[in-house]
């Protein structure tokens, strides 16, 4: 076991209406755990991030979102599991009440992810949806985190919330994954404007009924189950019937 103290840092970042965004490092200490094939990397840190929405903005969001006729907008990037589950499906949604947007590029990583927020006009969406991580599991935790934070961070400039797709097991990646969950859910649990969506459990289950990969493990034959977790959120969280 080993203790480790980080500093408080703190990195501004100007947006609209000159509000500032904080990211604050907490001090911590934490416990050190030998994974398999000696995989030893752990998050060293936790940030909270700061509500970057203008107050009276925020207020007439509350009021929308609470009215029973309310359809939210929400943008959804991502890889290529955004392509198969999301590109062509807007009247699916349409039905349930929801409209989507979507970017997606099969191959793509968190970075491109955020890149696509350059484009997206602050309040047009009522909620940002992140799908995205496998790919980048070639790096190491530290700078997954990273982006994920970057995305976070820039998202939270253009929508109210945000979710975000854990990431589904892949067995070359499996500690990493592993890792990288469990503080998206410490992120989510700091920073209420963030909304986890548990892709890997709800995959884990579909598996055990007969949910089939493409030959190559990293792609579903059929993204139903996607669709109708993101939907289920996406209503629970806004309270649709």
């Amino acid at each position: 076991m080993f203790k480790k103290i980080i500093k408080y840092r703190t990195i501004k970042t100007e947006i609209s209406y000159k509000l500032l965004l904080y990211l604050i490092l907490f001090i911590f200490s934490i416990n050190f755990t030998a994974y398999s094939k000696n995989y030893s990397t752990i998050l060293d840190y936790k940030f909270s991030l700061k509500d970057t929405i203008k107050p009276e903005d925020k207020i007439l969001w509350d009021i929308k979102k609470r009215n029973k006729k309310f359809i939210p907008v929400i943008k959804i990037i991502g890889h290529s599991w955004t392509v198969g589950a999301f590109k062509g499906q807007e009247e699916y949604f349409k039905i349930n009440g929801i409209i989507i947007e979507e970017s997606s590029k099969i191959g793509s990583s968190i970075k491109w992810a955020t890149k696509q927020l350059d484009s997206v006009n602050e309040n047009k969406y009522d909620a940002i949806v992140l799908l995205s991580g496998i790919n980048d599991y070639r790096k190491s935790v530290q700078s997954i985190a990273d982006d994920f934070l970057e995305f976070m961070e820039k998202a939270l400039t253009k929508a109210p919330v945000v979710f975000i797709f854990n990431i589904p097991y892949y067995e070359p990646a499996a500690e990493k994954i592993a890792i990288i969950n469990d503080w998206l859910w410490e992120m989510s649990e700091l920073n209420k404007e963030i909304v986890i969506i548990d892709l890997y459990s709800e995959i884990e289950a579909q598996k055990k009924d007969g949910l089939e990969f493409s030959s190559d493990g990293l792609h579903l034959k059929n993204y139903d189950c996607v669709m109708d977790l993101l939907i289920y959120y996406i209503k629970y969280y806004y309270n649709i019937e």
